[in-house]
């Protein structure tokens, strides 16, 4: 498949707002103690996994991955893949398919407009930067591959051409899958249970005995019921409201997953990972794709029940003192607005969110999760094509990345929260 990744120099000022927050996003190490004063931890490369010697770009990375990164911004290259997208990235092999590294680049999370910051510091120095072209060459053992490079870009080609209709097959076939995921989207939103027993009162719930979380995993209607899904923000929410819009999405979350087959070859202690993991980020990403969709300026956040967050202090039922709100609508739907996603990227957001990177999954879980990831990436990008008259537009390029980038918002807005979700989902080992 003909895949053009092309990354425009100069970043459109619109969508800089996700940017400006990963500049200064970077996490702050722990306090090392006296034990591990004399043993340096070692760190790896998010692109490739080979040993890194610090943070570029806003993450973990070789030298070899920084200056291929650095060099494909600053010369706005162009790479193409022809092996359907979806190359594996290591250290043993990384040179093999630059389209594909530099695409993992971006969903690892290093920031282009740090690369611009530091050609403008550059620029204004007197002497003349000259940049290093060397490259690691791949293993003998590697796939063989020519390279052949014209001015200012460098394309990575496979000896054996691809025939015309091979990039027609593939692109019929991710646009295929991209129609399964948005009717296994609309299927699982629909969803709702035949009776819906009211309300208990306040007094009773404070009663309720929290279950194990593996338990609510396997039958999630003990902690809410399937009510109808509905970000329409009709009414302010209250301290319930926000409450149950927590539990229902933990539904929502239960049957997405249920209903996707590469959850269902996870093996069980995966899946209950991949879930506790997870669920803020499909949470956040749930709740700020649909409140960007609001016209209501008053609403800060809205919640699939019906109610919404407003921004209005005055009309808060409880006041936003930590700022979260604000910070959840400049930092993640306001991008989201002006992304203006449609269903298939957030479905394609959705999957990726769930199985990117975790450390914290099995083996044989972290290579099912990267496959995953590599598959909807590429469907998100063809997709993404499709949205524009010319496929090879100066905006495509930079519209995905900052897909991308909305990522690291939702981990940053994770972390920073101060959750106590086993109390507002009655799980007692949260």
């Amino acid at each position: 498949m003909h895949q053009s990744i092309e990354i425009n120099h100069h970043l459109q000022a619109s969508t800089s707002a996700v940017c400006d927050l990963l500049l200064t996003s970077a996490s702050v190490a722990s306090t090392p103690s006296p034990a591990t004063h004399r043993k340096k931890s070692v760190v790896y490369c998010a692109v490739c996994g080979d040993l890194a010697y610090g943070k570029h770009y806003g993450i973990n990375a070789c030298n070899g991955c920084k200056g291929f990164f650095r060099r494909s911004i600053w010369n706005n290259r162009q790479y193409l893949c022809r092996f359907r997208g979806s190359c594996i990235i290591a250290k043993e092999h990384r040179n093999v398919c630059r389209a594909c590294r530099l695409k993992q680049c971006f969903v690892a999370g290093m920031n282009p407009r740090a690369v611009q910051s530091e050609r403008e510091k550059s620029s204004g120095s007197n002497g003349t930067e000259v940049e290093e072209e060397t490259e690691e060459f791949p293993r003998t053992d590697s796939p063989q591959v020519s390279c052949t490079s014209t001015g200012s870009q460098t394309e990575t080609m496979s000896i054996t051409s691809a025939t015309p209709e091979e990039p027609n097959q593939f692109r019929l076939s991710f646009e295929r899958k991209a129609e399964e995921l948005v009717s296994h989207h609309k299927s699982v939103m629909d969803r709702t249970d035949a009776f819906i027993k009211p309300e208990l009162p306040d007094t009773v719930l404070s009663e309720i005995t929290r279950i194990p979380f593996e338990e609510a995993f396997d039958d999630c209607t003990k902690l809410c019921q399937r009510s109808k899904i509905s970000y329409d923000a009709q009414s302010i929410a209250t301290l319930r409201d926000m409450d149950n819009d927590w539990r229902r999405c933990f539904v929502l979350m239960r049957d997405w997953l249920d209903g996707f087959d590469p959850f269902q070859q996870l093996c069980r202690q995966d899946q209950l990972q991949l879930v506790k993991d997870r669920f803020h980020h499909f949470h956040w990403l749930m709740t700020g794709y649909y409140t960007a969709r609001s016209e209501n300026e008053d609403v800060g956040v809205c919640y699939c029940n019906g109610t919404y967050f407003p921004r209005s202090p005055q009309k808060q039922c409880v006041p936003d003192e930590t700022g979260m709100i604000e910070r959840t609508v400049n930092e993640l739907i306001g991008p989201l607005r002006r992304l203006c996603l449609d269903e298939t990227e957030i479905a394609c957001l959705i999957v990726i969110s769930m199985f990117c990177e975790n450390p914290n999954l099995s083996e044989e879980g972290q290579k099912l999760a990267k496959e995953v990831c590599a598959e909807h990436m590429n469907i998100l990008y063809i997709h993404n094509q499709s949205r524009f008259a010319n496929p090879e537009s100066p905006d495509l390029a930079p519209r995905f990345s900052y897909m991308m980038l909305i990522f690291m918002v939702l981990s940053n807005l994770s972390k920073s929260v101060v959750s106590q979700l086993g109390d507002t989902l009655f799980v007692h080992d949260w």
